[in-house]
């Protein structure tokens, strides 16, 4: 299979579909027209392109502001080594569903450029937004 067909993200916050959560690689399949969403834990769970509305990928400043709060606590508790073993993703990733009111929210680690690349591999599959704030 052609690897251009199928975009992975493996680096992200686990994501809780259908009562589930999914935190080892999350697999966007033009092919087959489906996102994959694996566990260690348990099976795959699918969502098909015809159940998604449309998908916003938004680098998310808050993100940086709580680092801000996080980093003025632990100033003024004296506990700076939390800092370096903390690492929150930036990228928060939301694909909205046609039937459901709440969207599944993908945090991941990963670049600019995956970012982009992301976009515009799901752009002629169902409506995509990239919003790049820095």
């Amino acid at each position: 299979m052609d690897t251009t067909e199928i975009f992975t993200i493996r680096n992200f916050e686990p994501v809780k579909i259908r009562g589930e959560l999914y935190g080892n690689l999350i697999e966007f399949n033009k092919i087959k027209r489906h996102v994959k969403f694996t566990s260690k834990f348990h099976q795959p769970d699918f969502i098909h392109n015809d159940q998604i509305e449309k998908m916003i990928i938004k680098f998310d400043n808050k993100r940086k502001l709580l680092w801000l709060g996080i980093a003025t606590i632990i100033l003024f508790i004296g506990i700076f080594v939390l800092l370096a073993w903390i690492r929150l993703p930036p990228w928060k990733i939301s694909i909205k569903l046609k039937k459901e009111q709440k969207p599944i929210v993908i945090r991941a680690q990963i670049d600019e450029s995956k970012a982009s690349n992301l976009a515009s591999f799901c752009a002629d599959q169902f409506q995509t937004i990239l919003i790049n704030q820095k």
